[in-house]
């Protein structure tokens, strides 16, 4: 309850950048009383086109464009049922788009979390349903030592985030970091679509400037470019646009370290359906070389440096 808000997106789907919203702002300022504003009841609104609740349709749509996220769909078919995936939405909103995007892209072998696999506001299994939190992921650990999983996988109320943990030779499970998801992620792609003579000579990954470096030497050891923007998603999505425009790069992945992720640009915020689809994917390729995803990061650190970054929150 305490992160009640509301976010203001503009009409490419992206939060508004700082002159749309102090635009908008100003106009809101300039009212004189709020209160006397006439209003339209929710029927009335429907009924002159004012007001659209969206619902299937627009889910079809979205999980049609989901399906571009996959790369190698021989490997995901080979490897659906040997890779397996404990996951859990934490009580939010991930389970629907998650459970179907997941069986769309082919994987089969996924577990949900069943104590936290409905809707709940008031979210009664976790201190914080954040999958920053290490502690988010109590219950997936225990059904995931239980059923011998290979990753665990959560995504949070909204589902922009994801967060991911993998187990360890002796059974216990490591969270990963936004920043080594991250990494993880940017190699897999960019190695994919080099090896699919798919990878384009103006390539670019975005990210925050408190994000890691670590994904921005491996994205360069593929020549594509990283290129940093300020704090908050909406300087992501206001990049996407103005290469859309220019044609001066072609957006590949974009992140920020607290957990957020783009792959396609058909989204214009970070996307934690998107996300779980690509991780899962991430996982199988390393499942099948007979390895963990951690064994994949520990290569990535073997061949360009060894990174550790700690986030401080305050509160």
């Amino acid at each position: 309850a305490e992160y009640n808000g509301y976010k203001v997106y503009g009409e490419d789907g992206g939060q508004m950048p700082p002159d749309d919203a102090a635009a908008l702002t100003d106009f809101i300022r300039a009212i004189d009383s709020p209160l006397d504003i006439a209003v339209l009841s929710d029927e009335e609104l429907e009924k002159s086109g004012l007001l659209h609740m969206i619902g299937e349709e627009v889910d079809r749509i979205y999980l049609e464009e989901v399906k571009t996220v996959t790369v190698d769909q021989a490997l995901i078919s080979e490897m659906s049922k040997e890779m397996s995936l404990v996951f859990t939405p934490l009580h939010g909103t991930g389970k629907m788009l998650g459970e179907r995007a997941l069986k769309n892209a082919g994987f089969e072998n996924f577990t949900l979390v069943p104590e936290q696999a409905e809707a709940d506001s008031d979210f009664p299994t976790v201190k914080s349903p954040n999958p920053e939190d290490a502690g988010a992921f109590e219950y997936a650990e225990k059904l995931g030592k239980e059923i011998g999983a290979d990753n665990l996988v959560a995504t949070d109320p909204d589902a922009d985030r994801l967060g991911a943990a993998i187990r360890e030779s002796d059974g216990s499970y490591e969270v990963l970091t936004g920043n080594q998801i991250a990494s993880l992620m940017v190699n897999y792609l960019l190695l994919a679509k080099k090896e699919a003579n798919q990878l384009p000579d103006n390539a670019v990954v975005l990210k925050s400037i408190v994000s890691s470096e670590f994904p921005t030497v491996i994205a360069e050891s593929y020549g594509a470019k990283m290129v940093d923007v300020l704090t908050g998603f909406k300087f992501i999505a206001e990049k996407i646009k103005q290469y859309e425009e220019d044609g001066s790069q072609t957006f590949q992945f974009g992140f920020e370290e607290s957990y957020g992720y783009l792959v396609q640009p058909f989204v214009r915020d970070k996307d934690a359906i998107q996300a779980l689809v690509l991780i899962a994917e991430v996982a199988a390729y390393y499942k099948k070389k007979g390895q963990t995803l951690y064994d994949g990061l520990v290569e990535l650190y073997e061949e360009h440096g060894y990174y550790q970054e700690k986030t401080i929150s305050v509160t």
